[in-house]
This record gives C-alpha cells, sequence and structure tokens, in this order.
C-alpha cells in the first residue's frame, strides 16, 4: 500500500495575483513536496524525487548484528564495481559490490552509490547475489518497477536499503530515524531557497514588464514582458506550475 504526502496548491485568479514583489518575496510560495510513501510487510518505504541529497546512513542506528552491505556504484558498470571489489573486506559479485560481514558503518563511506543494501540476516554471497540478480534502479515508481524492487526486498530481507530517490526500512522506528519532521523542515527549507533562486534568475532573464499590449489573461490589466504574451507573475505560473492558474 502507499500514499501521497503532498500540500494542498491554490488556484489563483487574476484579481489574487500576487505583485511582482510578493512573488519575488516568496509571499505566495506553498509547501508541496511530491512524497510517496507505502508499506511492505514489515518495512516502510518512502520516494522523492531529490531523496538522494539527504544521505540517510548519517541518520540511523548501524544494525546491532554482524552485517554485510551490497553496494552498486551510481555509473554502473562491470569495472566500477570490480574496483570497489578488489578493495580489502569486498568481494564483485554481478552488478553489485559484497563486503564481508561487518560490525561497524560508521567507516564505511556510502557515498557515491547508486544503490546500497544493508544486510543484516545472515545469507551467503551467492544468495544475496541471487536476491539482487533482477535489481533495477527507478527514479518514478512505476507500479511494475516497484513490485519488482518489493520482490527484491522480500528475497533479500535487509535492515534498509537506499537507492537513487527511494529508502526503505525495517520497521517504523528504523525508518523514522531518516524519514521525519526533522527532514521534512530541512526538504522545506532546502525547496525555499531554490525556488526563491529560481525566481530571481527567472525575473533577472524575463522582466520587466513593458508591454505596451497588457497580459492576454482574462482580467488581467498588467503589461506583458517581452518574451510573452503574458505579465511576469501569470507567464512564470504557466512556465512553472501548469494548471495552477485559472483565468
Amino acid at each position: 500500500m502507499y500514499s501521497w504526502f503532498s500540500g494542498a496548491t491554490r488556484m489563483l485568479k487574476s484579481c489574487d495575483l500576487p505583485t511582482i514583489d510578493e512573488y519575488l518575496a516568496m509571499q505566495d510560495w506553498v509547501f508541496s513536496p511530491q512524497i510517496k510513501q507505502g508499506t511492505h510487510g514489515d518495512y516502510f518505504w518512502v520516494h522523492y524525487l531529490g531523496l538522494d541529497t539527504y544521505d540517510p546512513f548519517d541518520r540511523i542506528d548501524p544494525p546491532s548484528v554482524p552485517f554485510c552491505l551490497a553496494v552498486r556504484p551510481s555509473f554502473d558498470s562491470s569495472q566500477s564495481v570490480a574496483m570497489i571489489g578488489a578493495k580489502p573486506g569486498w568481494n564483485a559479485n554481478g552488478n553489485f559490490a559484497i563486503s564481508n560481514w561487518n560490525f561497524n558503518m560508521k567507516h564505511v563511506d556510502l557515498g557515491g552509490f547508486g544503490a546500497r543494501f544493508v544486510i543484516d540476516t545472515l545469507k551467503s554471497e551467492t544468495r544475496i547475489n541471487e536476491a539482487l540478480v533482477d535489481f533495477e534502479d527507478f527514479f518514478f515508481l512505476a507500479p511494475e518497477s516497484l513490485e519488482k524492487f518489493l520482490r527484491v526486498v522480500s528475497d533479500l530481507q535487509p535492515y534498509c536499503c537506499a537507492t537513487g530517490d527511494l529508502f526503505i526500512a525495517r520497521g517504523k522506528e528504523l525508518y523514522e530515524q531518516f524519514f521525519n519532521d526533522e527532514l521534512l523542515d530541512e526538504i522545506r527549507r532546502d525547496e525555499w531557497r531554490s525556488e526563491l533562486e529560481e525566481r530571481r534568475s527567472f525575473w533577472k532573464n524575463q522582466g520587466p514588464e513593458c508591454g505596451p499590449e497588457v497580459c492576454s489573461e482574462p482580467q488581467c490589466d498588467r503589461l506583458r514582458i517581452k518574451l510573452s504574451v503574458n505579465c511576469f507573475v501569470h507567464h512564470a505560473y504557466k512556465f512553472f506550475r501548469a494548471g495552477i492558474i485559472s483565468g
């Protein structure tokens, strides 16, 4: 099962349109991240485009029992896997490099990998590789891709996994060590800063409203910008948020 986490989006008519100053000051901005969450047996997962910029392994507790790691580089190639597998305590096996069983994750650099499985249920390297053989990276969680991934999770029974923009963990407590209100606040701040920079850059490249014609949107008497039939704010809403503005 899964669900969407997202904020409501305002529907604005021309009479409610923010001024340029209000738009550039983010007074109309609403935090509405498209976050998909779900469960699979004992596992909780979250998907968000951009989640890969927040490393879960900096935030969660390592397993309390011996474990191993199965990793695949972001740029998947047999050469990259072979390089990792040649390091002490690692072996290359198929598309993944698999570590020896370990007690400590603090000294393992997990950055730069496209897929990272922490496995705390004792399995042979052959069994781990068999579970991972059908693994595929995916970015938009198409139903068939999600089902395939969850089959890998069922076979491998990892402590947790991070792959691209998806994080999955066994049990709600471990899951919430990473995905929680603190992380959502951080995502909100980062999205706000990114949106602010984007708006300022857009104004610098698209403004000012110089006319002489007025905006083509109904009941809007603002001058159009040079590169559009619309005023700046109507143009910006259409450009960045198709369908949000109603005339």
